[in-house]
Parts: C-alpha cells; sequence; structure tokens
C-alpha cells in the first residue's frame, strides 16, 4: 500500500494491477462502471474505510465465480495488524457487500 495526501494505492502482486482510492472526494453522481470501480476512502481511528461503488457486472465476487449487479456496493475496513505478531505490512481487511440485489431472488 502507497498512501500520499489524496489516494491511497493498493498493489496486488498476483495480479500485478493497483487501485486507486481518493481520500479528498466524494463519489461522482453517475460513476463510470469499470472493473475496479469507483473507490474513495476515510480514516476512523487507525481504520481506513474504503467505499466502493461502479463496478463493472463482468467480475466476480470471489474466486469462485459469484456474479453480482453493477448495483454492488463495497464497504471495507483495513487495519494494520500488530507487526511482531503477524509481520510486517499485513493488514487485516473486513468486506461488506450492501445493496446488492443479484441474491435477493429465490435461485431453487
Amino acid at each position: 500500500m502507497i498512501q500520499t495526501p489524496n489516494v491511497v494505492y493498493i498493489l496486488y502482486e498476483f495480479t500485478r494491477v493497483w487501485r486507486s482510492i481518493a481520500m479528498d472526494r466524494e463519489h461522482p453522481k453517475d460513476p463510470d462502471i469499470t472493473w475496479m470501480g469507483d473507490s474513495i476512502g476515510r480514516y476512523e481511528g487507525d481504520t481506513l474505510v474504503i467505499d466502493t461503488i461502479g463496478l463493472s457486472d463482468k467480475t466476480w465476487l470471489d474466486h469462485t465465480g459469484h456474479p453480482h449487479s453493477e448495483s454492488l456496493h463495497v464497504v471495507e475496513r483495513l487495519r494494520r495488524m500488530d507487526c511482531e505478531n503477524a509481520g510486517a505490512g499485513r493488514h487485516r481487511r473486513r468486506s461488506q457487500c450492501l445493496y446488492e440485489t443479484i441474491f435477493r431472488k429465490e435461485v431453487f
């Protein structure tokens, strides 16, 4: 993770991509739909809260391939773990999917 005053960048080694989280603005009223969505962030104490909308419905919720719609709204909470016990640079991540419509229908 790289942090500047206005943006936090999260680098993903496995896929060799990065995300940018704007720290100084709100979501646009009509965000462009992209693979990584539109992410904004703020700190709540020592926890970075990332709010993401505008995700393409061509992405998956997980590696298993569970689908979602473009109305997916994800809130993540990242908190740095104790370096002595977890190793330098490790973070604890908690995600919550909000406002998702695809799983509201009964499938069976």
